[in-house]
């Protein structure tokens, strides 16, 4: 969403915010493997769902030339993390 929204006719600069990896241990917080707003895409419980996403494409250094590795980082990089309700501020550590 970000990369249309700079790209198209609203030129947005967006912020990105680093938020604090225990927000997952809050109640009601869901993952989705490709964008929440696709039609057929399940939210799953977040304890649940980390055991299923490619999160070394993420988080460990890999050979980037290589196509299947560009093609899981692709998908992976679509992951959305939904909390149900505002945040509160001390999750925010980051990026303002």
């Amino acid at each position: 969403m970000a990369f249309v929204a700079m790209n198209d006719e609203r030129k947005l600069d967006p912020v990105y915010l680093e938020i604090d990896p225990a927000v997952i241990k809050l109640p009601n917080v869901m993952i989705t493997d490709a964008p929440s707003n696709q039609k057929g895409v399940e939210r799953i419980v977040a304890a649940t769902a980390l055991d299923k996403l490619d999160l070394d494409v993420l988080y460990k250094r890999m050979e980037w030339k290589d196509p299947a590795v560009l093609d899981r980082l692709k998908i992976a990089e679509k992951y959305e993390i939904l909390i149900p309700t505002s945040l509160d501020k001390r999750y925010i550590v980051g990026g303002l």
